[in-house]
């Protein structure tokens, strides 16, 4: 069970994280009270085969995409996965994490995920928007050379 200060302290990491502009200022706002929160000194988001986002000393693993304590270096690890083939890291040194800690880690990929998640459909929409775009001032421009040509052909036939 969470206690009350727990609460605020996700309560503000989702405030964080909402109130991002952007994927990379959210990642920046979140880790490192993520960490703390965890009592870590370093956190990772590794997602779409690079590192996205890290806080502390830490490097990427080659892990497994179960949620659960990992060794890294003489450090205590632990891991949870994050979108189709990433994960959220933490680590400290001294003991490892309890089982709550888990769960804690758990709720904050969820979290992360439904956060990128979204980042991601947002670039994709704009993208779109934007080559949508592009492509009516590329229609635009065809149908004026096409009514210039068409004015041109008037123009000789009525002189033949």
């Amino acid at each position: 069970m969470t206690t009350a200060e727990e609460q605020r302290q996700l309560n503000r990491l989702l405030t964080a994280l909402a109130g991002a502009s952007d994927e990379h200022e959210g990642l920046v706002a979140v880790l490192p009270a993520m960490a703390s929160m965890l009592r870590s000194d370093a956190a990772l988001v590794w997602a779409g085969g690079e590192v996205r986002h890290r806080f502390g000393d830490i490097e990427a693993a080659a892990l497994d995409r179960r949620a659960g304590g990992v060794e890294l270096e003489g450090r205590r690890g632990a891991a949870a996965p994050l979108l189709d083939d990433g994960y959220l890291l933490v680590a400290r040194p001294g003991s490892p994490y309890d089982a709550g800690d888990l769960e804690m880690l758990i709720g904050f990929a969820s979290a992360l995920d439904l956060f990128l998640r979204m980042w991601r459909a947002r670039t994709s929409e704009r993208l779109s928007t934007e080559r949508g775009h592009r492509q009516a001032v590329e229609n635009v421009r065809l149908l004026d050379s096409l009514i210039e040509r068409q004015r041109l052909f008037e123009r000789l036939t009525r002189i033949q």
